[in-house]
């Protein structure tokens, strides 16, 4: 995730949550697409977890 970090006790909304969620796919897709212009298989996806260990 990019952005300002965010103290351990707050709670993102679910607006933005989808938000981040939106730019971290499409950071991959592009990357992605780089990678298949090499003729690489790439498969990515974004979880949302709570906890960063899950």
């Amino acid at each position: 995730m990019s952005g300002e970090p965010v103290p351990y006790t707050s709670r993102l909304s679910d607006l933005t949550i989808a938000h981040m969620q939106a730019e971290a796919q499409d950071y991959l897709d592009a990357i992605a697409l780089l990678m298949r212009a090499e003729r690489l298989q790439v498969q990515s996806r974004v979880i949302v977890a709570g906890d960063a260990s899950q």
